[in-house]
């Protein structure tokens, strides 16, 4: 299955911010949280907004947004207080001995080091992204962005050893989503800007591991009309020709839609997906010449539209791919009774979605079926039904397809209770 740094919501956030507590009942439950053990492929963005629930998911990664521009505000500049909190803490060093591995997506180059000034901030390709990264055995200061890279990298290595380059760099600065862009360069910019970071950061620290930029998936399949992915194919393309060593993981950011947990990386039904959906991200790294790294989704959600948020427009935001906080509580808990009665390793779930996903998705909920969000339609609760229909021992055998059933052998349980632990 996937190689994964997930960045999830956990189901104890997700009960308690969504759940109709007092503030009192939640700073209460914030306090008697019992930090688990960190699972080494699950991860939480930005855990140190939230410690207490962090170190108590069971994720064993959390990620940073690391500016280039805030960082090295001008080129005489390094912000060691970076990761230094308002009280002189330095939170890096509070997530690392709270047990979390920390990887940093790297992004934004100043105004001082861009190659084309007046930009949207941090977009710019920086200076120098061609020239030598080294002169002789010193780093080069005329390659402005891996002269940031050794450093970063040296000053904190052992602490943050994975570092993700830029984020949804396929997505232009035009159009609906241009408020998510991040990258002015070409294709071919931004490969050399991997090639760039990997050469300098694993200088500096040889356990260095270069992440691409996540990547979204949609709006460059929009842009290919769905026949296509523009970006991501002459990506392939400059991969194919220049080689796979410029980076050691590929990431990628899925959202809304469950099933895409199975068709990027497998690809998509014939008779359903379009023909980009059809092949999936294995293939076409191992088309590309990278097909022994990994695929880390770096960022997963289903996003709420009825967040209880001031200034935030709940009805505005309901566009029919957005779901309710009442369906996040579902899916958080489901999930997590489904790990508690069927503990499972990553062999387990990739037989589990190889035996479950027709049912799940075709002759439980048909397709010709109005969408239902009830309690008993949650695909979390199909997959619970799914798994105990075939059992521990018969969905361990491959391509093993369960049995019908009709039965409601869901546990019952009341959405203001907590879920048993």
């Amino acid at each position: 299955m996937f190689h994964q740094t997930v960045a999830l919501a956990t189901a104890s956030v997700a009960a308690l911010m969504s759940g109709k507590t007092s503030p009192s009942a939640s700073a209460q439950s914030v306090g008697t949280l019992a930090p688990r053990p960190g699972r080494d492929n699950l991860g939480l963005n930005e855990a140190f907004k939230a410690m207490p629930f962090g170190t108590a998911s069971g994720a064993g990664w959390t990620r940073w947004t690391v500016q280039w521009f805030n960082m090295q505000r001008d080129p005489d500049e390094f912000n060691t207080f970076y990761f230094t909190d308002s009280k002189g803490e330095n939170v890096l060093d509070a997530q690392i001995k709270a047990g979390m591995k920390v990887a940093a997506m790297v992004l934004g180059t100043p105004e001082w080091a861009a190659q084309t000034p007046g930009l949207k901030a941090g977009t710019s390709v920086p200076k120098g992204l061609y020239e030598p990264v080294f002169n002789g055995t010193v780093i080069n200061p005329m390659n402005t962005w891996g002269a940031f890279m050794y450093r970063l990298a040296q000053e904190y290595a052992g602490r943050m050893d994975v570092f993700e380059i830029w984020n949804e760099v396929e997505i232009p600065a035009t159009g609906s989503n241009a408020v998510y862009n991040t990258w002015a360069g070409s294709v071919d910019d931004y490969y050399q800007l991997l090639a760039v970071a990997s050469e300098a950061a694993k200088a500096a620290n040889p356990a260095a591991r270069i992440v691409t930029s996540p990547y979204s998936y949609f709006k460059d399949k929009e842009a290919g009309g769905g026949e296509s992915l523009p970006w991501f194919d002459a990506f392939a393309e400059v991969v194919k020709a220049k080689g796979a060593e410029a980076f050691d993981v590929v990431a990628l950011n899925l959202y809304r839609n469950p099933h895409d947990l199975w068709d990027r990386y497998h690809g998509g039904v014939d008779i359903a997906a379009e023909p980009a959906d059809r092949t999936g991200f294995r293939a076409r790294l191992e088309a590309m010449g990278a097909g022994s790294k990994p695929i880390w989704l770096t960022e997963i959600n289903a996003m709420p539209f009825d967040d209880q948020v001031p200034g935030w427009d709940a009805k505005g935001r309901e566009d029919g791919f957005r779901i309710t906080m009442a369906v996040t509580r579902y899916f958080s808990r489901h999930f997590r009774m489904i790990r508690i009665r069927y503990p499972m390793n990553s062999g387990d779930l990739s037989d589990l979605i190889r035996t479950c996903r027709t049912r799940m998705c075709h002759e439980v909920v048909p397709d010709t079926a109005p969408i239902s969000w009830s309690a008993n339609t949650l695909p979390a609760r199909l997959g619970w039904n799914c798994m105990s229909a075939s059992g521990p021992t018969q969905r361990s055998r491959r391509n093993t397809r369960p049995a019908l059933s009709g039965r409601n052998i869901w546990p019952s349980f009341t959405m203001g209770t907590s879920v048993p632990r």
